[in-house]
């Protein structure tokens, strides 16, 4: 009886996890007594014969080395190559700007550990590109641009992300007040001097707060029931391209404002106690819809 060393089925390589396609050479460790042969398989499919096995990676894969001799012993090693992809998306790109507006686009980056990103490389679409993690740009002219942003990894890996961006005119946030001190409970128009925006949304602060979205109509009037000054801030926004202006005291309400609260009781149900919460009043006069009053 003739008993021959084991046969072992073994193979060499380095790391199995890849940050994206690449190619590997497996070194063939096999042993045992006889003529040996080999069978290299990537995912179930047989792809060589040869003792040592180079295959290019694109995808996650399983590699086995089956080892057979000459007297019909079979051993077999596997390992599997993990491949992954940089992943990226940028951030903070919005869908429209001004021209002259400045944006700050970013970007999410998954990459394996132990990875780093050695070269940055964005291409804003007008000619202005950037080796910076996190430039910022202004366009100057109107159209819509593609925004790119490539990486490349110590290791040679590379991935590309893109986003679009659409400028447009810039829009005057300017704005005027008719008239710019009124009474309290009078009404004051205001009136945005672009009338190119598709949104228009005035905020009041002041004695009261306020805001009024006017849609795409340039113009607002308010009737604010408490006097004092406010400031007016305006937004104007066309597809993404949005500016602001603010007015100190724009607008200017003087009082009096008359106002008052009432109460009846079921002890006496015909009186009634009327109690004034106006604002600014130097006189008071009651008209009680039955021909009395009372100063």
């Amino acid at each position: 009886v003739v008993v021959n060393e084991p046969l072992t089925a073994a193979f060499s390589l380095g790391d199995t996890t890849l940050c994206g396609p690449a190619e590997l050479t497996f070194m063939n460790n096999s042993s045992g007594a006889g003529d040996l042969s080999y069978s290299w398989y990537v995912n179930g499919s047989m792809v060589s014969n040869a003792v040592d096995f180079t295959w290019y990676f694109t995808t996650t894969s399983t590699v086995q080395l089956n080892v057979t001799n000459d007297i019909g012993c079979v051993a077999s090693h596997s390992a599997t190559v993990t491949v992954t992809l940089p992943g990226l998306s940028l951030t903070n790109i919005p869908f429209g700007a001004c021209v002259g507006e400045v944006i700050c686009p970013n970007h999410l980056l998954n990459i394996i550990p132990g990875e780093t990103i050695a070269t940055w490389e964005w291409d804003f679409g007008d000619g202005f590109e950037s080796d910076e993690q996190s430039p910022c740009h202004a366009y100057g002219s109107l159209g819509a641009y593609t925004i790119c942003l490539t990486i490349t990894t110590i290791n040679g890996c590379i991935a590309t992300q893109c986003e679009m961006i659409t400028i447009h005119p810039e829009l005057d946030p300017s704005f005027g007040v008719v008239p710019q001190t009124v009474c309290a409970g009078d009404g004051v128009y205001l009136e945005a001097t672009d009338p190119n925006g598709t949104s228009y949304y005035w905020n009041f602060v002041g004695p009261c707060n306020f805001f009024v979205s006017t849609g795409s109509d340039p113009f607002v009037s308010v009737l604010p029931n408490c006097p004092g000054c406010f400031e007016v801030t305006l937004t104007i926004s066309n597809m993404g391209c949005a500016v602001s202006q603010t007015i100190a005291d724009a607008v200017c309400f003087y009082g009096p404002v008359a106002a008052f609260n009432k109460q009846q009781t079921c002890d006496t149900p015909f009186e009634v106690a009327f109690q004034s919460t106006s604002i600014d009043a130097h006189t008071l006069s009651w008209d009680f819809g039955d021909q009395s009053n009372l100063l």
